[in-house]
């Protein structure tokens, strides 16, 4: 039987529907809302890391107030996409993720 995984928040499921989530932002706010809403209303078990790429227009601050189980990394400057998901991917519990 396999072991399963718990996020507070949210249903305990298999390691099997277990899945973490690196999502990189810079300046979209409302595009962000909409992507980890999507994220954590899926039938699994998530984690997900926001890395903010020095955003002026709230969104470190968005993620934090609405989505509390959500890591949020924010970064005084904006170093690029790859930068950002090497940072993100350091913060992982698990083994595997998708990063977009």
């Amino acid at each position: 039987m396999p072991s399963s995984v718990g996020i507070p928040g949210t249903k305990t499921h298999s390691k099997a529907n277990a899945v973490s989530a690196i999502v990189v932002s810079y300046n979209v706010c409302d595009l962000l809302h909409g992507c980890i809403a999507s994220l954590l209303e899926q039938d699994v078990s998530s984690q997900v890391i926001v890395v903010d790429n020095a955003s002026s227009d709230g969104s470190a601050r968005m993620v934090r107030d609405r989505f509390p189980s959500v890591t949020v990394i924010e970064s005084e400057e904006n170093r690029g996409f790859g930068w950002a998901v090497n940072r993100g991917a350091a913060r992982l519990s698990r083994c595997w993720a998708s990063a977009g």
